[in-house]
């Protein structure tokens, strides 16, 4: 049996069976992108947001607003790449973007650029969720990006 696995907090992960049934799993310890393989899905929702967007996500309903290849590039160039993009979608105002990073399938061990987009994307502040591409779309060879709107300035 296939599961993908989500993290909720340091405690408890989401895991996604087969069936698209989710359920919690408590006491688990933190999930590391190290454990990524070529195949694996990738799925992050931040904590508090409703599922609904995660579904929506994963179904490609949400717009692109803009795309980067990651292919052939090094991992430090790569990080360097995605996070200059991530912050001028921000300042366009984009709301969905997709990052082409590939499955890894000519990498030695695990998919250097997945796992590194994985970990970026985990840590960025205004990062609301992410999931792996319809199989349409690139499938696990790219990942779509949903991001936090401006927080409103009020005087």
């Amino acid at each position: 049996m296939t599961t993908a696995a989500l993290e909720l907090n340091d405690q408890s992960l989401l895991i996604q069976a087969e069936d698209g049934a989710m359920h919690a799993e408590p006491g688990f310890a933190r999930l590391t992108a190290d454990g990524i393989e070529t195949g694996e899905e990738l799925l992050w929702l931040k904590p508090g947001y409703p599922q609904r967007v995660m579904r929506r996500l994963r179904r490609g309903q949400y717009s692109i607003g803009d795309t980067i290849d990651l292919h052939h590039m090094d991992v430090a160039t790569a990080k360097t790449v995605l996070l200059d993009f991530i912050d001028k979608a921000l300042a366009r105002r984009l709301g969905c973007l997709r990052v082409i990073h590939g499955k890894g399938l000519r990498s030695r061990g695990q998919p250097v650029l997945k796992v590194m987009v994985n970990r970026v994307l985990f840590k960025h502040p205004r990062v609301v969720a992410y999931a792996s591409c319809r199989p349409v779309d690139g499938g696990t060879g790219a990942t779509d990006v949903l991001l936090a709107a401006a927080p409103s300035v009020r005087s």
